[in-house]
C-alpha cells in the first residue's frame, strides 16, 4: 500500500509539470518522423562499372523498383560515390573462378548500412536463382522496422531516466529523507517508482505505436501486440537500469552525464542503431551484457517467423536483469548520514 501512494503521488508531481508532458508526447512523435525518413528513402542510386557483362542483373536490379540504374567507368566510381552522385557503385570481377560466390566489388561511403544489406541480400539471390525476387526488397523494409524500433530503446531510456531523476531532487530537497522517516521501507519505495515508470512507459510505447501505425501509416512487419509485448519486456528492464544507476549516483550533473553515455553506448552494443553482427566479434560476445541486444534479438526472432517458445530466453534474460538492478537499487537506495 505503500508503494502505491509514493506511486500516486510521483504522478501528481510529474502532472503539474508541463515540460515532462510535452516529452512524452514529443518522444514518440519523434521517433516516427525518423520511421518516416528512414522508410522515405526508395531507389537507391545504383553505379554498375560497365563491363558488358551481367546485363540481366541490372534489368533484375531496375525491376525490382529499389534501385535506379547508372552505368558508369571503373576510374570514376569512387569520385562518384565521394561526391554522392550515386550512393553505391559494384564492380563486375571477372570469373577467374567458377565457384566464386562473390564476383562482386562493392564502393559505398560510410553509414549505407541497409542499403548494402539490401544490395547483398539482392547479389546473393541473383547468383543462386539468377533472380532478384520481391521478397528480397521487403527484407531491407524489415530493417528499416527495426531500426525505428531501436531508436524507441533509445527513447524510452532516455525518458525514463528523466523521470527516475525526481529520485535525486527528493534526496536533494531532503524529501526521501522525510519519507523514510515514517513506517517506509526501501523495497516500498522504489517499487512505488517503479510503477510509475512501468506505467508511463506504458503509455509512450502505446503513443509510438499509434502514430507510427495509423497517423504515418507504417506497415509493420510484426503485429502491434507482438511489437508491445517486446517493448513491455524491455521497459522493465530499462526502469531497472536507470534506478540501479540512480542509487549510486548523488549529483543530478553526473546523472544526466553518466546516463547518457549509458544510453548511447548500450543502445549502439546492442544493436538497436544496426544489427550487433555488424560488430567485431569481442564486441558482439560484450553485447550479449546489454538488454537491448536482447529485445532486438526478439524482433529478429518473431520477424523470422519464430514463435513465443523462441524468445522465452530472451524474456527470462531481460527480467532477470531487471529483478537484479531492481535489488541492487532496494539495498543501495536509502538516506545517508549525508542526507540528513
Amino acid at each position: 500500500m505503500n508503494s502505491i501512494n509514493i506511486a500516486l503521488n510521483v504522478l501528481r508531481r510529474l502532472s503539474k509539470e508541463k515540460a515532462m508532458l510535452l516529452y512524452l508526447l514529443v518522444l514518440p512523435l519523434l521517433a516516427g518522423i525518423l520511421v518516416t525518413a528512414i522508410n522515405s528513402n526508395n531507389g537507391v542510386k545504383l553505379g554498375i562499372v560497365d563491363r558488358g557483362e551481367y546485363k540481366r542483373l541490372a534489368e533484375e536490379l531496375q525491376a525490382s523498383g529499389g534501385y535506379s540504374i547508372k552505368y558508369i567507368a571503373e576510374t570514376e566510381a569512387h569520385q562518384l560515390v565521394e561526391d554522392g552522385k550515386i550512393k553505391i557503385a559494384i564492380k563486375v570481377e571477372e570469373a577467374s573462378n567458377p565457384e566464386d560466390s562473390k564476383p562482386f566489388t562493392v564502393y559505398s561511403s560510410a553509414g549505407d548500412t541497409i542499403d548494402l544489406l539490401k544490395l547483398e541480400g539482392a547479389l546473393n539471390s541473383y547468383l543462386s536463382t539468377g533472380r532478384i525476387p520481391a521478397a528480397q526488397v521487403s527484407k531491407g523494409e524489415q530493417l528499416e522496422d527495426r531500426m525505428a524500433l531501436g531508436f524507441l530503446t533509445m527513447f524510452m531510456l532516455m525518458f525514463i531516466s528523466t523521470v527516475v531523476g525526481t529520485i535525486l531532487e527528493d534526496r536533494r530537497e531532503k524529501t526521501m529523507m522525510r519519507t523514510f522517516s515514517g513506517p517506509i521501507k526501501s523495497v516500498d519505495f522504489v517499487l512505488g517508482h517503479l510503477m510509475v515508470n512501468v506505467f508511463i512507459g506504458i503509455i509512450q510505447i502505446v503513443l509510438f505505436l499509434l502514430i507510427t501505425k495509423y497517423v504515418i501509416r507504417v506497415d509493420w512487419q510484426l503485429s502491434l501486440v507482438k511489437i508491445f509485448g517486446i517493448m513491455l519486456a524491455f521497459l522493465i528492464t530499462a526502469v531497472g537500469m536507470t534506478i540501479g544507476l540512480t542509487a549510486i549516483t548523488k549529483n543530478q550533473d553526473k546523472y544526466s552525464v553518466i546516463n547518457t553515455l549509458m544510453t548511447v553506448s548500450t543502445c549502439t552494443l546492442g544493436g538497436s542503431f544496426f544489427p550487433a553482427s555488424f560488430m567485431p566479434e569481442g564486441l558482439q560476445r560484450v553485447s550479449y551484457l546489454v538488454p537491448q541486444y536482447w529485445a532486438m534479438d526478439m524482433y529478429d526472432i518473431l520477424v523470422s517467423g519464430g514463435s513465443f517458445k523462441d524468445i522465452q530466453v530472451n524474456i527470462i534474460i531481460l527480467l532477470l536483469i531487471g529483478c537484479v538492478l531492481f535489488s541492487f537499487g532496494v539495498k543501495i537506495l536509502k538516506p545517508m548520514e549525508a542526507d540528513l
